[in-house]
């Protein structure tokens, strides 16, 4: 366990050190100081620095080569070469007892210790049993190491990870690990690493059927993200190559009988959309097609654009006859023996021909040529199959030449190139497929997918020996759709059902909720009746309502006529007012009047009696005057004085009657 242990730390560190220094011989060199300072050498042959790697660090694979120009890019500062040994110089002496490599890999250690004691509590609490921490420290290095087994504690290592996928400081640490590895391994299968940057020599990639439905998009987004990864690699490295000499040197094909899949794989699609066949609930590629076409005219249309956009990113169909070379045919690789050996059942056995099959192509394609070096291996198939990375392994056994592994998985290519291509970690952006959470996901739907698949065979053959009615089989069938996810919607609660999942419990799941069915319609029957009730009294108080309004509106409305009249009755009032104020005006005006008239009254009267005694005086004075004349003509005074007083008489009469009507 510490070795392994020491292995994470050692990989941490040896991405850190990346992260400050991208040239990798430096790296490589700061474990060799650090080695050698460990052991106090004055000397060493370069086969030594192997066993040093693997007895420090877990390193067991580094090439001598690497070795070899590492030293020799350092050999005349820090050290010496005589014959087959290195000397170390007194500079590389001082160097050597300031390294602080090994302090870096302890800090590293005692980080991943917390980690791996609350792994170990946590597996203990799901399990209820006491683990073994080597077995756990095991699987945990299988699973950042991109092993590809399956452990007892798989599940619970990967139920762990998703519960702490909000802790960014847990997630950095397996990511470091992970990033490590990757730089590590590319060391491992890349001799010369003064060529990163570039690819030099031609290759072909084969995609099976599963890997060009996860570029469609048909097993959700995860999956999706991993294959356009790889696509914009192989893009990226193309174009460098066009400038160069003026071609691609990645071609991406499948073989013909990957179409022909295909076009099965859409006919029991279109088959299903016209209910003639039943769904796997286990295949998420046939659950997104059957969900997203209505008719069977919608599933031939999904797969011409399936074909369209293969066409559309230069992914062709590769038709030629694998067999047609006699002379090739010593590479074949079928064997009867690998399908007995995997092939347990007539379908399994189907599937293991067909990967072997595949497997074979690629071998007749390279023709027998030997080479270890992944840059030489010309063609190769690129599928997330497990069958298919045993069936490989196995098929080593049966050629006299070594080569390089004929399939590969999309997260270890990417990063193959990813390494070549010398692109780093830049902070802020981690590859999908070497985040730690997207690959506990996956693991856990393909886990979760397996389950569904095993449990939807054993109703089918149930059905099939009349051991359950046709309808308890739809009923089970449809139940384990629901449990049908990619890897975007896995949770750790999916997996635990679909783990504790069988035919019986379907059963029991479906009769149990047929019951809460059945309760559920009782109490939707009684709220029925209660909303029914509600719907009265809302009625009921809809229309007291109404008719409270329409009250209250009438008596608004009364109210607002009530104050119309007030307003009409004050305007008149106002008028009666204002009319009022005038009459009194005008009394006034004839009191006004009548004053003066009477003013004027009195003064006629003092003017008329004036006037009568003026007349009174004038008539006196024309008296006397004709006096005096009459005296004079005494023959005619008698006629004149008796002719004046009748007049003086009727002039008095006059002026006394004019007052009387005046005053009245």
């Amino acid at each position: 366990m510490e070795n392994m242990h020491m292995e994470l730390a050692a990989l941490a560190v040896f991405k850190s050190l990346y992260d400050n220094d991208k040239n990798v011989y430096n790296i490589i060199w700061e474990f060799t100081k650090n080695s050698l300072a460990k052991r106090e050498l004055r000397e060493f042959e370069v086969s030594d620095l192997n066993s040093y790697f693997a007895e420090d660090y877990g390193f067991n694979n580094i090439p001598v080569a690497v070795f070899t120009t590492m030293l020799r890019k350092h050999k005349k500062e820090d050290i010496e070469q005589l014959n087959n040994k290195y000397y170390i110089m007194p500079r590389l002496k001082r160097e050597l007892s300031e390294s602080d490599a090994i302090n870096k890999i302890e800090e590293q250690k005692a980080q991943l210790a917390p980690l791996m004691i609350e792994l170990s509590e946590y597996i203990e609490s799901k399990t209820q049993e006491k683990c073994s921490n080597d077995k756990i420290t095991t699987e945990l290095r299988a699973f950042l190491l991109d092993e590809c087994t399956v452990g007892k504690y798989t599940d619970e290592i990967n139920e762990f990870i998703l519960a702490k996928q909000d802790q960014q400081e847990f997630l950095c640490t397996l990511n470091q690990i992970k990033e490590g590895f990757i730089l590590y391994s590319g060391i491992c299968w890349c001799e010369e690493l003064n060529e990163l940057g570039t690819w030099k020599n031609p290759l072909t990639l084969y995609f099976d059927m599963d890997i060009i439905f996860y570029l469609a998009g048909y097993s959700g987004e995860i999956y999706q993200t991993l294959i356009k990864e790889l696509y914009e690699l192989v893009q990226e490295i193309n174009v460098v190559a066009t400038r160069k000499s003026g071609s691609r040197i990645i071609s991406i094909k499948y073989f013909s009988e990957e179409r022909e899949r295909i076009d099965h794989y859409f006919d029991i699609a279109e088959s299903i959309v016209r209910l003639e066949k039943d769904l796997d609930p286990s295949e998420t590629a046939m659950f997104y097609i059957v969900n997203h076409c209505e008719t069977p005219s919608d599933v031939i249309s999904m797969k011409a654009n399936l074909y369209s956009l293969l066409q559309s990113m230069a992914i062709f169909e590769d038709d030629k006859s694998m067999y047609d070379n006699p002379n090739n045919w010593s590479n074949n690789i079928e064997s009867k023996e690998l399908i007995e050996k995997y092939g347990v059942d007539r379908e399994s056995k189907k599937k293991v021909e067909r990967y072997l099959k595949r497997i074979n192509y690629i071998s007749l394609l390279r023709e027998g040529h030997e080479s270890t070096n992944f840059q030489n291996c010309s063609y190769i198939m690129v599928t997330r199959n497990h069958l298919a990375a045993q069936l490989d392994g196995d098929a080593d056994t049966l050629i006299v030449k070594k080569q390089c592994r004929r399939v590969i998985s999309p997260e270890v290519l990417t990063s193959r190139f990813w390494f070549q291509m010398n692109k780093g970690f830049s902070r802020g952006h981690t590859l999908m497929s070497i985040d730690v959470v997207a690959q506990a996901k996956i693991i856990m739907t393909s886990q979760i997918n397996k389950n569904i698949s095993e449990l939807h065979h054993n109703i089918k053959r149930s059905f099939a020996e009349g051991e359950i009615t046709q309808d308890q089989a739809v009923r089970q069938c449809a139940e384990l759709r629901k449990y049908c996810v990619t890897p975007d919607g896995v949770t750790r609660e999916i997996l635990a059902e679909t783990c504790a999942l069988s035919e019986c419990s379907v059963e029991e799941m479906i009769s149990k909720q047929e019951e809460e069915r059945n309760n559920h319609l009782e109490t939707l029957k009684r709220v029925e009746n209660l909303e029914k009730r509600h719907v009265e009294l809302e009625q009921s108080v809809k229309i007291e309502h109404e008719r409270a309004e329409a009250e209250s509106a009438i008596a608004l409305e009364n109210a607002q006529r009530i104050e119309e009249q007030k307003g009409i009755i004050q305007k008149k009032e106002e008028k009666i007012q204002t009319h009022e104020q005038d009459l009194q005006e005008k009394d006034k005006q004839i009191e006004d009047l009548q004053k003066r008239l009477r003013e004027h009254d009195e003064c006629e009267v003092k003017r008329k009696a004036r006037n009568k005694v003026i007349i009174k005086w004038i008539l006196f004075v024309t008296g006397m005057v004709v006096f005096v004349i009459g005296c004079y003509r005494e023959s005619k005074l008698v006629t004149v004085i008796g002719g004046v007083g009748p007049i003086v008489d009727m002039v008095d009469g006059l002026f006394s009657i004019a007052a009387r009507f005046r005053h009245k």
